[in-house]
Parts: structure tokens; C-alpha cells; sequence
């Protein structure tokens, strides 16, 4: 088992845990000061939410259906030194795991594209 290591800092504590990017996109992390910090690559696993289509009328012949969404598929089991970064939807279906952080505060290109963050929402 991996110590967690509590590192004090102006603003409060950090604890240093293992993170793991269960998206499938690079996720970079800037500071303050607008520079990339670290950046997490995907894992190669997803964490996903199974879902089923029902089929519930049509618009001119095109059908349009009601996604039930059931489920996680690839949900690691709980371990108190890992943080899974995910999908603010996954994360949203799961708001009692404290191991699931997703991206957040939004670092923006000039045009407008998001292409990291300052902070992982919980």
C-alpha cells in the first residue's frame, strides 16, 4: 500500500495519491500563472455507463428514442490511494465516490476551445 503523503500549502493541505485518467483524452492541469503543470494521458480504460435506446416515436420517419442510462461498465473497486479523473457524467452518476474527480475551471485557448484545467472538481 502506498502512504499518503500530506503536503501543507497556504491554502490548506494536499494529500499525494496516485491519479489515473479513466478518459479517453489527455487531461492537462495548468497553475495559476497559465503554464501547464502535468498532464495525464489516457489509461487506455473507460469508465462508462451502460445505456439502453428506447424507441418513442419518430419525427418525419426519423425515430427519436429515450436513452436509460443503467449501470457503470469498467468501475475500478474503491482503493484509498488512487483518484480516477472522469467524465463530469459519470461522475455525476456516482456522487458517493470520493475516488472519482473530474476536470474543472477551464483553461481556454484564444478560441475558445478548452484545453486543460486548474482543478478537479469532487
Amino acid at each position: 500500500m502506498i502512504p499518503e503523503i500530506i503536503v501543507y500549502s497556504k491554502g490548506g493541505y494536499s494529500i499525494m495519491k496516485t491519479i489515473v485518467n479513466m478518459t479517453p483524452h489527455d487531461v492537462t492541469v495548468y497553475g495559476q500563472d497559465n503554464r501547464a503543470v502535468v498532464v495525464y494521458r489516457p489509461s487506455g480504460k473507460l469508465i462508462r455507463l451502460s445505456q439502453k435506446n428506447e424507441i418513442v416515436g419518430d419525427i418525419n420517419g426519423i425515430p427519436t428514442i429515450k436513452v436509460v442510462f443503467g449501470d457503470p461498465e469498467g468501475l475500478p473497486e474503491y482503493n484509498a490511494d488512487i483518484v480516477y479523473i472522469v467524465s463530469a457524467f459519470v461522475k455525476s452518476a456516482l456522487p458517493d465516490r470520493t475516488d472519482l474527480v473530474v476536470p474543472s475551471d477551464p483553461v481556454r485557448d484564444p478560441d475558445g476551445r478548452i484545453i486543460g484545467c486548474r482543478a478537479f472538481g469532487v
